[in-house]
């Protein structure tokens, strides 16, 4: 199973990169959560918090998409907290 997250990394990145090229940024936020969580998992944690800080500031800038969207906010910034707790544990 590990062995998929690279594989799933580098589509995901693919699909970014396209979306990016071609204009089709709305919802973006919702890519980049998915690669802060493949990242995450596999315990790249400095890409994981780059991921899910892109995806507070695209919230940040359009807005919530009501209760979703709150709940998101909060699922994100639960995972920054994670993070920034590994990071410390791993620095000690």
């Amino acid at each position: 199973m590990e062995k998929q997250y690279p594989e799933a990394i580098r589509s995901a990145e693919a699909l970014v990169a396209v979306a990016e090229e071609e204009g089709l940024t709305a919802h973006i936020g919702d890519f980049w959560e998915i690669l802060a969580k493949l990242h995450f998992n596999v315990g790249n944690l400095d890409q994981a918090e780059k991921y899910v800080r892109l995806a507070i500031e695209e919230i940040d800038r359009y807005g919530t998409q009501g209760e979703v969207g709150l709940q998101k906010l909060s699922q994100y910034d639960a995972l920054l907290r994670e993070i920034r707790r590994r990071k410390q544990a791993a620095a000690r």
